[in-house]
């Protein structure tokens, strides 16, 4: 596991908050914004929170000398847990969550335009690195 600290989102933080935050590090450089744009590696997962924490965390790397370089108007909080492996693991869990459905929306057209059978298997295949 990585040693180091970063600045995530604030959960206990509402929204508004945390999009003026936002706001305000990425009118400091684009470059703390570019990686959340759509097509970048940081796109996705697509939420207020996780944008927010990748931004408040490249602005926090590249500032972590100057006192409150993880504050952002209390938006931001200082973990010891790399959030990229938190992002990745919620990026799986949606993947799976997704496929679920799929599979349980595709079954059950299935079992409607069969008469045939009131019997239904769901199988899920998860596969991880």
């Amino acid at each position: 596991q990585p040693i180091g600290t970063w600045c995530v989102a604030n959960p206990k933080i509402q929204d508004p908050v945390v999009q003026a935050a936002l706001g305000w590090a990425c009118q400091q450089s684009e470059a703390y914004c570019s990686r959340i744009q759509l097509g970048q590696n940081c796109y996705s997962p697509n939420t207020l929170r996780d944008h927010a924490s990748v931004v408040f965390n490249t602005y926090y790397q590249q500032n972590k000398n100057q006192p409150g370089s993880c504050d952002f108007n209390s938006a931001a909080v200082i973990t010891n847990t790399d959030p990229s492996k938190q992002l990745y693991l919620n990026s799986v869990m949606t993947l799976a969550n997704l496929s679920l459905s799929l599979i349980l929306s595709k079954e059950q057209r299935r079992n409607e335009a069969s008469s045939a059978t009131n019997e239904t298997t769901y199988v899920l295949v998860l596969y991880t690195k």
